[in-house]
């Protein structure tokens, strides 16, 4: 959508700060989880799927963005995205 500059800074300082504050938590939260009892380790076939599980994520996710991109570019009345 199309924004002014000074509106534009201010969402995007607003998305940082809150992406920098999640980050932090979340550091405090695995030395947290680090500093007590571990269970015993995930055997390797439930890593295998959780990473199978990322990246179809991932793609179709890629996919849907694009689809949703090219509804808002028409509602706006800009061309459509290219996949280059």
């Amino acid at each position: 959508l199309p924004r002014g500059p000074l509106f534009q800074g201010l969402v995007s300082g607003g998305a940082g700060a809150i992406g920098y504050g999640i980050g932090v938590f979340s550091v405090w939260l695995v030395r947290y989880m680090r500093s007590k009892d571990t269970s015993p380790p995930a055997p390797r076939w439930a890593w295998l799927i959780l990473v199978v599980a990322g990246v179809l994520g991932l793609i179709l996710m890629i996919v849907w963005f694009h689809h949703w991109q090219d509804d808002v570019r028409d509602l706006m009345g800009v061309p459509r995205l290219g996949f280059w």
